[in-house]
């Protein structure tokens, strides 16, 4: 820690050595994607009022400047505020044509415009189009890309990953400060869904380009500035209904911009509200605020306070099997219909009936962060920000003890599985299920029945003992976070970053009783453990120091643990300028260590659950560097590559942290690197991208648990059953492939695009599998190899392109009709049956069974990994912008949306599926246990009006 404060103490007084002499300017001239010049746009330089504006013909010229780093803000009503960070030396410097983008597109995240951020030098800004051009200035350019803006919704309805990278890999930053999760990596936009409007002033990069905030992952960094100064000076009020997860969205935001007296302030707020969505089952109640306020002190110090969070609630929909969908979609005489079996029919004291869910999520996580804005010199700035975020999350699910299985989706319940033994009665319960579709879902009211009636005489003979039980799974958070960012500009050709973080985390993770469904009371115990085992009452025991707990409404039970996280890393970078060549080095030194603290006595472990736990530690480091050619102002190549490590997450890294403190055995940081480069043309009326990627994952740890009745294999060739945790170890990946975009302006206003991505990722390990059973105190009850390698990896389809036709006319309307195409995406394997023992004879002497025959149908069944059907779609977008004024000559704007995704209303693609973990080691038959899957909306479509008032 010594070695990086004095580090950061070089850095900032290198900052103090960099003062630059006055006298500098600047000037260029604005036109948007049309190439038409912009006039009216107010030019403003670090935040203070208008310092000059643009004339008819879109020039603009500054004069007076102080040489060092400066932020220009473009701005003007009804167009997309620009950001520009440039580092100005003694002279008039000549920035070329910058493109200012209207306001009208379609009101969402995914489609707004990328912020860029560049560094201006002498080479860079002499004019010209050709070699030394204005536009030869790096690959962030004030125009969105066409690859990235175009797989951000074109490609959604397959749940298309670029690079088919796991978001883990692409950090996400707000106000500085880390917003992903120490205890699983992703960065979950729910905590601040809804807040589009105070969430527009961003900066993407994808992939291994540098970055000013942070080193960055293998998927790339995206900042998020919600500091009430770079908020838009304006009221905004908008209103939008849709058909997808909800129906109707009002949204407003009122800010103030920097005032005369150095403050600014901003507040933002919305509601997302649906009685069901597209799904059966799946309401939606959402809200969302945001508040910041900012004050400047002097030309040097601003200091912002934010606070925002989004609490949401929502019924969820389940995976299901073809089977399921099949018969589910006869049943309701609906071929579109989407089976969701976790709702059912519940009657209410006046004999009304309601749709209840028994599967929903809560989610409220606050968010509080206060940002100090310091600008030592002109040429040097540190950021530093400091963060704490707590709340709940929840998530509900069905429970029950002595009592048959209520889940319509149990797979014993559906006609499969008695098609081999007995058809007759298969063939009845399908007709049964078509001719009465409510037997498909849940029956609350049996449930209220059967425990209005279950007295257990031991305990109280007037006192009903639940059997069903609605039960709360929750991880709620605490989390503190720290940034320090500081960035230098050197000279025209140097600028050096550098920061350090840290992260404290503490996830608590419980269950608690939530519905009793009528009954008195409920029992805490392992009802695994007491069914299968002939060991001692404690054995069972869930809490050894409260056993047989009598539960009511509200209280802790199951397992209660939480994870203390802690993080600390320090990065450095520095970027070079020389000519047509720029090039870039990096490198992060970090520091992870976590354990758990047990809240409960578990009776399976009694000595290994309760308390603070076993530490696990690591140091990692990353490095990455990369260069870019500027052949002239329209042609450029790159390449970037890395290399690095990166620490476990705490949520794989333990055999069972519900019942016990086991770290997996040999748990290590994973390595990580990759090299991506290509070449980019950015001309007037065309531009194009090309790019390939390789990035291997090595040594990744795989962890999950489920229940498994008589489908599992021990060494002994005995089948066991119970709850069972699966852990797999020393899993390689391999990514590669290819990215493709291009656009070109036909006509004025009228341009084609086409994009596609083509890429192979698969597996290329044979890993180790371990299985552990939660109620056998003992260790490690069976190990396998999984013959995985070159199975490919699930979740995003390998192949996509698009190609879109849009008109922007010059009246202020726009219209974009797109034609997609998506394939190659498979369902996530079930690394049990990639093993010998799946395939081979059974010791178990209570069955015979043949080893399957190689190549054989059952074998490839086994065996081979089914490829998702493709899927074709066509969306179409259009908008239209209204310049009002009122009777005081007062300008405002009215902006119409529509979206309309899948016109051909496609309801038969599949967005996702996996293969479950349940394996039939007696029958060997893959079918018992069905692929589930995932499915994707039909002809949807999201409409909206939003006022908007300049202030």
């Amino acid at each position: 820690m010594k070695q990086l404060t004095t580090l950061f103490a070089l850095l900032l007084l290198l900052g103090q050595t960099v003062w630059a002499q006055s006298g500098a300017g600047l000037k260029g001239s604005l036109k948007d994607s049309d190439n038409r010049p912009v006039d009216g746009v107010a030019l403003s330089v670090d935040g203070q009022e208008a310092a000059g504006s643009s004339n008819e013909e879109g020039y603009f010229e500054l004069s007076g400047l102080s040489a060092g780093s400066h932020t220009l803000i473009f701005s003007k009503a009804g167009w997309n505020t620009y950001r520009l960070d440039v580092n100005l030396t003694e002279g008039t410097k000549d920035l070329g044509t910058i493109i200012m983008v209207q306001e009208g597109g379609i009101d969402m995240l995914s489609s707004e415009d990328l912020i860029p951020t560049v560094s201006l030098s002498d080479q860079d800004v002499s004019g010209g189009s050709g070699a030394g051009g204005s536009n030869v200035s790096g690959l962030l350019t004030s125009s969105r890309d066409v690859f990235y803006s175009t797989a951000a919704f074109a490609f959604s309805p397959l749940r298309f990953r670029i690079r088919g990278y796991d978001s883990e890999h692409s950090t996400v930053y707000i106000n500085g400060l880390p917003m992903n999760s120490p205890e699983n990596g992703f960065a979950t936009w729910s905590l601040w869904g809804g807040l589009n409007d105070a969430m527009r002033n961003r900066s993407n990069t994808v992939g291994l380009a540098p970055t000013d905030y942070t080193f960055g992952g293998i998927g790339g960094a995206t900042q998020i500035d919600m500091r009430a100064s770079t908020q838009w000076k304006q009221l905004r009020v908008g209103l939008a209904a849709s058909n997808r997860s909800y129906r109707v969205r009002p949204m407003f935001i009122y800010s103030t911009g920097l005032m005369p007296n150095g403050w600014a302030f901003s507040v933002s707020g919305s509601l997302r509200l649906a009685e069901q969505g597209q799904v059966d089952g799946t309401y939606y109640n959402a809200g969302s605020y945001y508040a910041a306020a900012e004050k400047r002190i002097g030309k040097k110090h601003a200091i912002n306070l934010s606070i925002f969070g989004a609490p949401r609630a929502r019924g969820k929909n389940a995976p299901v099997t073809a089977e399921m969908q099949e018969i589910a979609r006869e049943a309701n005489d609906d071929d579109g219909y989407f089976y969701n079996p976790y709702w059912g029919w519940q009657t209410q004291e006046d004999g009304s009936r309601v749709k209840r869910n028994s599967r929903y999520s809560y989610t409220h996580i606050p968010v509080i962060m206060l940002t100090h804005d310091w600008k030592i010199t002109p040429s040097s700035k540190l950021t530093t920000s400091f963060g704490y975020q707590f709340g709940e999350n929840g998530s509900t699910a069905l429970n029950w003890y002595n009592a048959s299985d209520p889940r319509p989706e149990y797979y014993r319940k559906w006609p499969s599985y008695f098609d081999n033994t007995d058809q007759a009665t298969a063939d009845a319960l399908r007709a049964q299920y078509v001719a009465n579709p409510e037997q498909l879902q849940l029956d609350w009211d049996n449930f209220y029945e059967v425990n209005r009636n279950s007295y257990d005489e031991s305990i109280s003979s007037t006192e009903t003992r639940a059997k069903y039980i609605v039960e709360e799974r929750r991880y709620d958070v605490k989390q503190f976070n720290f940034n320090s960012i500081y960035r230098n500009f050197l000279n025209e050709n140097v600028t050096l970053n550098a920061g350090v973080n840290g992260q404290y985390y503490i996830g608590h993770n419980y269950k608690i009783l939530n519905d009793l469904l009528g009954a008195d009371y409920y029992v805490d115990v392992d009802q695994f453990a007491l069914r299968d085992s002939a060991q001692n009452e404690d054995f069972y025991q869930n809490d050894l120091d409260n056993p047989n707990a009598e539960l009511s409404e509200g209280d802790v039970f199951g397992y209660d643990y939480e994870s203390h996280i802690q993080n600390v890393a320090a990065w450095g970078q520095g970027q070079f300028k020389y000519g047509q060549l720029e090039f870039f080095g990096a490198a992060e030194l970090s520091y992870t260590q976590f354990w758990r603290e047990g809240n409960m006595r578990n009776g399976r472990f009694p000595d290994n659950s309760l308390g603070k736990g076993e530490v696990f530690s690591d140091f990692n480091y990353n490095f990455k560097a990369g260069a870019t050619y500027k052949l002239d102002g329209r042609n450029f190549f790159f390449l970037n590559g890395s290399y690095g490590t990166k620490a476990p997450y705490f949520r794989n890294s333990y055999v069972s942290a519900r019942t016990r403190d086991q770290i997996v055995p040999g748990l290590e940081s994973k390595t990580i690197y990759g090299v991506e480069g290509g070449y980019l043309l950015k001309a007037p009326k065309a531009k194009a991208r090309i790019s390939g990627y390789y990035t291997a994952f090595q040594n990744e740890f795989y962890n999950r648990s489920f229940f498994s009745d008589n489908a599992f294999a021990a060494d002994d060739g005995s089948l066991q059953s119970g709850y069972v945790n699966f852990v797999m170890d020393g899993i390689n990946r391999r990514h590669m492939g290819l990215e493709l975009a291009g656009e070109y302006e036909v006509l004025t206003g009228l341009k084609l695009r086409a994009v596609a991505a083509v890429g192979e990722n698969i597996y290329t390990s044979r890993p180790n599998i371990s299985i552990y059973l939660d109620n056998d105190p003992n260790t490690q009850v069976s190990s396998r190899t999984a013959y995985m390698n070159n199975a490919y990896v699930a979740g995003s389809p390998q192949i996509a392109t698009s190609f879109a036709i849009n008109y922007r006319s010059p009246k202020y309307w726009f219209v974009n009709l797109s034609f997609n195409y998506m394939a190659r995406s498979f369902v996530d394997i079930n690394p049990d049956r990639r093993t010998y023992e799946a395939v081979t004879y059974s010791a178990d002497p209570t069955y015979q069974q043949q080893a399957v025959v190689p190549d054989s149908d059952q074998w490839n069944a086994i065996l081979a990994q089914e490829e998702l059907p493709a899927a074709f779609t066509v969306d179409l977008f259009a908008g239209k912008s209204l310049r009002l004024k009122t009777k005081k000559g007062k300008t405002y704007f009215l902006y119409f949306n529509l979206g309309v995704n899948n016109i051909l209303n496609n309801r038969n693609m599949v967005s996702g599926g996996f293969e479950q973990l349940r394996y039939d080691f007696e029958e060997k038959d893959p079918e018992k246990f069905p692929t589930r899957y995932f499915y994707s909306y039909g002809i949807n479509y999201f409409a909206s009006i939003t006022y908007r008032l300049p202030m």
